[in-house]
């Protein structure tokens, strides 16, 4: 299996680990030019990565499942500050559909951060569970430093943004 789809979550950390740091790639003072094709495959890949994890964890996994997720949020972030070839930019329709999906991605980014996750009839757990609590949903649910890449996407949203005009 690949690392991004195996149950496997370490292997699956390292490999958003990898490949943010592709979307890095450049000098800090620089930024990585990627086409909005790309950006929609890569964007809406992660975007899959970033929503709650559903297999078996080891106890001694820990949070292992929710720092994938950050992972992928940071990845995003990464992916958001890419710029768009200046070939593309000519075309007013295709730099709205760039602004557009850039807004999307970072908004979806922070719904699936958020999302808590849910549990199939077969297991006993959460909704099946008539005791169990009711997880709150939102940024006031997660702690600050998760808050914080959720913030920072939006950030890298603006940042890229900016760095088209």
């Amino acid at each position: 299996r690949a690392p991004l789809t195996t149950p496997n979550l370490r292997a699956r950390k390292l490999a958003l680990a990898c490949l943010k740091g592709a979307l890095s790639l450049p000098a800090p003072h620089e930024q990585s030019v990627i086409s909005l094709s790309v950006m929609k495959l890569v964007g809406d890949f992660l975007l899959q990565q970033c929503g709650p994890i559903l297999v078996e964890m080891d106890a001694n996994e820990g949070d292992l499942d929710e720092q994938v997720r950050d992972a992928a949020v940071s990845a995003i972030s990464s992916l958001l500050l890419a710029k768009i070839p200046s070939t593309n930019l000519s075309d007013d329709e295709i730099v709205v559909e760039i602004i557009r999906y850039r807004v999307h991605i970072s908004q979806e980014t922070v719904r699936r951060r958020c999302a808590i996750p849910t549990y199939d009839e077969g297991k006993n757990m959460a909704e099946n569970d008539e005791d169990a609590p009711i997880a709150p949903r939102g940024l006031a649910s997660l702690p600050r430093s998760r808050r914080s890449l959720c913030f920072q996407a939006l950030q890298s949203t603006l940042d890229g943004l900016t760095s088209i005009f």
